[in-house]
């Protein structure tokens, strides 16, 4: 069984390997366990490299992905993008 800091450590490696090699803004935001689904939805997020202010005072960007970790076997089920209002 994948405890919650395992699952942590998937979405982020998941992510990186996948998303953006090397990224050191890369963070976990928010986990939630889906009792429903097995499984562990970690949100993750990272600066969005495209859309960086040239002025230091206003933050950069952040890109939000939802990864799904199964909490039995540990795999990454999926990687979405999180919908924000």
């Amino acid at each position: 069984m994948v405890d919650i800091k395992q699952a942590a450590d998937i979405a982020i490696n998941s992510t990186r390997s996948l998303l953006v090699p090397g990224d050191q803004s890369l963070r976990v935001e928010e986990i939630e366990f889906d009792i429903k689904s097995n499984a562990w939805n970690v949100t993750v997020s990272f600066i969005d490299r495209d859309s960086q202010s040239l002025v230091p005072a206003f933050r950069p960007h952040r890109i939000y992905k939802v990864v799904r970790v199964n909490s039995h076997e540990g795999n990454v089920d999926s990687v979405k993008m999180l919908a924000l209002p």
